[in-house]
């Protein structure tokens, strides 16, 4: 308990650093004001709850995952969210709604919306505005975020939005493709002046390492009014795109650097794989966060897309309780990146062994 307690101060120190950045926010968008006493209370709620359920063995995690379609407008280098053909049928919005109200009453608090592109999913802005009392954290290209769709979100509370960046115009478009950059950067700046809670989300490679680095293009973000920010580093979807890999040195550096940002900057930064160490290590399958893909399949996170369960036919206690997620919470070697950015992705035998053992199947949506 006391490690957690530790893991999240270390985590939240840049909130406490510049309160008033944040008081002036609440002042001049009183919707947020109203608001986080509803959502802080039902935090409180959803903890007891998922206290309840691990008393009866059911590990639940804080936040799910939620990949709410396959689709996407673009074709990014090295991205593992390819979309395959498949003869299983998506979820649709009614049933992501009753996954939603089944994960609350599990005690999930938190929702990542992430695709796929989430633009494409018809009526997005729809689920937060559904479940007012939980925290959504929505993850963009930021290229097809229309008018309607920033004052849809300008009259929710319980909504952050994170663009993906990858660096300057040079390092976005090489990745991304043609004036992607020019339109994340328009979104983002939408997003800003509209009050929305925002900030970027960056995957750290190979070409634009030396770049984020450097603090004076972090504080570049800064000065336009970005004070969130999620550091993920780049996972290879395949041996071909190893190369995009940054070194063990260069990871442990990086990790050096996001510390000293946390106490010298005004920017509450995540950093994944690096923050999971605070917290024992990976925290997929119920640990910290579960996944659910576009056809209905929970897997352990969206990288490792094997299942057992599918939200189509059975439930989420069930999924979680399954075999398959517990061995995994329970097998610590599976929970250890062994200097990679991802731990499930570095014990692919391991895992390979242990979903013959279950019985599990890989996800066919990527």
């Amino acid at each position: 308990m006391k490690k957690t307690y530790l893991a999240l101060r270390q985590l939240i120190s840049p909130f406490i650093q510049y309160g008033a950045t944040i008081t002036a926010h609440l002042f001049k968008h009183p919707r947020y004001l109203t608001a986080f006493p509803r959502l802080f209370f039902h935090f409180q709620q959803c903890k007891k709850l998922r206290q309840n359920e691990l008393h009866e063995g059911v590990t639940v995690p804080l936040f799910l995952i939620l990949s709410l379609t396959k689709r996407c407008n673009l074709k990014c280098a090295g991205c593992y969210a390819h979309p395959q053909e498949t003869s299983s049928p998506l979820i649709s919005f009614d049933s992501w709604k009753k996954i939603i109200r089944e994960a609350n009453d599990l005690g999930v608090f938190g929702f990542v919306l992430a695709g796929g592109e989430p633009f494409l999913f018809p009526n997005l802005i729809e689920l937060p505005r559904l479940f007012p009392n939980n925290l959504f954290v929505l993850f963009t290209n930021g290229t097809l975020c229309s008018e309607k769709d920033l004052d849809r979100m300008s009259h929710t509370a319980n909504l952050a939005v994170f663009v993906s960046i990858e660096g300057d115009e040079h390092h976005t478009n090489n990745r991304r493709g043609t004036n992607v950059h020019q339109h994340a950067m328009q979104t983002l700046t939408h997003l800003i002046q509209r009050g929305i809670p925002c900030g970027i989300s960056v995957t750290i490679t190979k070409n634009n390492y030396d770049y984020w680095i450097k603090v004076e293009n972090l504080t570049e973000f800064m000065k336009m009014g970005v004070h969130l920010g999620f550091f993920l580093e780049y996972i290879p979807s395949s041996q071909h795109d190893c190369q995009l890999q940054i070194t063990f040195e260069e990871r442990e550096r990086l990790h050096r650097y996001i510390e000293w940002i946390r106490d010298h900057c005004q920017i509450f930064l995540i950093h994944s794989p690096g923050d999971e160490v605070l917290f024992g290590g990976c925290l997929s399958a119920g640990r910290g966060f579960a996944h659910v893909a576009p056809n209905g399949d929970l897997t352990p996170c969206p990288v490792s897309l094997l299942a057992t369960h599918n939200l189509k036919n059975s439930n989420l206690r069930e999924g979680l309780m399954s075999p398959l997620f517990t061995r995994i919470r329970q097998d610590h070697r599976l929970l250890e990146t062994e200097g990679s950015p991802c731990a499930l992705s570095v014990h692919t035998e391991e895992l390979a062994k242990l979903a013959k053992e279950v019985g599990a199947y890989q996800n066919s949506c990527w």
